[in-house]
């Protein structure tokens, strides 16, 4: 598996850790620009860095963030967040991300706190995505990018509308330390915009739906807690 992902140059040391557990599934893509690629090759050495000039300095104003159609450009692969770590087995690997004629595979993390803390199935983000050709040929820049709310719903709307089964793992395996929000109020309003002007759907009725397309709609709180790991 190619994992596609943009690193950021904050939380050096959790992102190392997770991604040092994508190796055993693959290789790592990360699509940086040209400024942040030589401060972070020293501390990514196994990573392949691809430089881009597609970037969030337009719409959200992010000249050092990428945008998702850079990210999706070394497709096919896994578009992953940076900060996920993968916890699970070969099996499981390759039954959540077998491509499929026409499906969309996304994933969602589990939340926690720290070390034995309980993890929660997030109720409202998605972490993964499976770029397969089939994606690639029907996707369009909106000028998303990486680090902003939206953009994961946006995603997964734009694929249901060109007729994309989603499947979603629901299951324990993506994980995710909890930390401060990087994005603000600012930014939701943003990405709203673009799909209301671009689909026209609203906040309220694009959570909605992409809460009950992934099968979260209805999870009740402490439900998907999962205290079977005792390391970060």
């Amino acid at each position: 598996m190619k994992f596609i992902t943009s690193i950021s140059p904050k939380r050096i040391e959790r992102q190392q850790y997770c991604m040092a557990t994508w190796l055993q599934y693959g290789r790592i893509v990360a699509v940086q620009t040209v400024e942040d690629i030589p401060l972070l090759q020293p501390h990514f050495p196994d990573v392949q860095f691809v430089e881009t000039e597609k970037t969030g300095a337009g719409i959200f104003g992010y000249p050092s963030r990428v945008t998702i159609a850079a990210m999706i450009d070394q497709g096919p692969g896994l578009l992953i967040n940076s900060d996920i770590k993968i916890d699970t087995n070969q099996r499981q690997f390759d039954s959540d991300w077998k491509p499929m004629p026409n499906q969309f595979n996304v994933g969602v993390r589990y939340d926690f706190d720290g070390p034995g803390k309980p993890k929660f199935l997030n109720k409202h983000g998605i972490d993964a995505f499976l770029i397969t050709e089939e994606v690639m040929a029907v996707m369009e820049d909106h000028g998303f990018v990486i680090g902003v709310p939206v953009w994961d719903c946006w995603i997964v709307w734009h694929m249901l509308i060109h007729r994309f089964k989603i499947k979603t793992k629901l299951s324990p395996g993506l994980l995710h330390l909890n930390h401060p929000m990087g994005w603000s109020e600012t930014d939701l309003a943003k990405g709203i915009e673009i799909m209301q002007r671009e689909y026209g759907i609203g906040h309220k009725g694009l959570s909605e739906a992409i809460s009950d397309i992934t099968g979260r709609l209805n999870v009740k709180p402490g439900r998907h807690n999962t205290p079977m790991e005792s390391v970060a």
